[in-house]
């Protein structure tokens, strides 16, 4: 008697851990939106060329969040330091700049906004988040041009794995 009550209470509670635990999103191995890679340089006073910031292991949907300002005023108004992010999805490679910076600017403006360029690719809104789906093994990347601006500057870049 006492060994079948054992038995039962085993699998009674193995029944319920197994079903507790299968859902689609730890059968797969996600969990949720976390943090896959992240990117912090400060002190920059020249352009970054293209930089890989993570390589996807697999194909998903995933957020950039990205800021960029201005450390230190500079003395040149001609231009912008941009951020560009690059990735490649099932169409191909994709480039976008979603931030822009004048380096002379000081707070409480001191920080990147989204470009007002009119073009309908640019990226809307007044954030800094961005979501892409990059195809696995192919580099998400990170830029940042000058066109006429200086100062010192710093870029922070967070990337979460949506789904």
């Amino acid at each position: 008697m006492n060994k079948t009550l054992a038995v039962a209470v085993l699998l009674l509670g193995a029944f319920v851990l197994g079903f507790a635990t299968n859902n689609s999103d730890t059968a797969t191995g996600f969990v949720g939106p976390h943090v896959v890679a992240t990117v912090k340089v400060t002190n920059q006073t020249a352009a970054i060329p293209t930089t890989t910031i993570f390589t996807p292991r697999q194909s998903g949907l995933y957020r950039i969040s990205s800021y960029i300002a201005t450390t230190t005023p500079g003395n040149l108004d001609v231009g912008y330091w941009n951020l560009w992010l690059g990735w490649t999805d099932d169409a191909g490679a994709e480039t976008m700049a979603p931030l822009e910076l004048r380096g002379v600017v000081t707070p409480p403006n001191a920080y990147g906004y989204t470009p007002s360029t009119g073009d309908l690719n640019a990226f809307p809104g007044g954030g800094s988040s961005f979501v892409i789906r990059a195809v696995a093994g192919t580099p998400v990347t990170y830029a940042v041009t000058n066109t006429g601006t200086n100062g010192t500057y710093e870029v922070v870049l967070a990337v979460e794995r949506l789904i």
